[in-house]
């Protein structure tokens, strides 16, 4: 993700990581999925599918 951000393709590495955040199944606090949330939308993006907060 950091090559990424370095070489100016951060909706790239954001979308990457929300990839990786759904294909292995990872849950993540509400306020990390807030911040990713509020982050892809500063961006024009959306996190789709949802993540999968701890309850």
């Amino acid at each position: 993700m950091r090559s990424l951000v370095e070489a100016g393709e951060p909706g790239i590495a954001l979308e990457n990581l929300c990839t990786q955040l759904h294909e292995y199944d990872v849950s993540v606090s509400q306020d990390l999925a807030t911040e990713l949330g509020d982050l892809a939308g500063a961006m024009g993006l959306r996190v789709s599918p949802p993540l999968k907060v701890t309850p």
